[in-house]
């Protein structure tokens, strides 16, 4: 795992195989075969502060968000939480408006065997309501 401060230093011509951290902004220009991009929620991505801001800062947040997606050539996993601790207390994390953006056709969206089919990501609201809906067990791994 290398963890990039300066895409200007990122050599990806060593022949070796491994994972890169790296910021959505410093992306812009760069291809990787596989993009994960974590903490697709409302408050992460667009960021509270953007939030804040209104439909200019949304506008941004949206535009970043189209960065990093599109920095993947064969595959991209698009990641949020379905519950985040926070300041001491775990909180159900809403999905990022953005994901209901994308054409829901072109989206596998997998799920914990035994765990009950979620809502299509077409509002922002939609997670956190399936799973009041359907009283998900609390996930093993916290």
């Amino acid at each position: 795992v290398a963890l990039v401060s300066d895409t200007d230093t990122l050599d990806r011509n060593t022949g070796r195989e491994g994972a890169t951290l790296i910021t959505l902004h410093q992306v812009k220009g760069l291809e990787f075969p596989v993009v994960f991009i974590a903490g697709m929620e409302e408050g992460l991505l667009p960021h509270t502060r953007a939030l804040q801001e209104g439909d200019t800062g949304v506008a941004e947040e949206r535009r970043l968000a189209y960065v990093g997606i599109t920095r993947a050539q064969q595959r991209l996993y698009l990641l949020h939480a379905f519950r985040r601790h926070l300041y001491g207390s775990s909180q159900l994390a809403q999905a990022s408006r953005f994901l209901g953006d994308l054409p829901q056709d072109d989206i596998e969206r997998p799920r914990r065997p035994g765990a009950p089919e979620l809502a299509p990501l077409r509002a922002p609201g939609s997670v956190r309501q399936a799973v009041h809906a359907h009283a998900v067990r609390p996930n093993p791994v916290e």
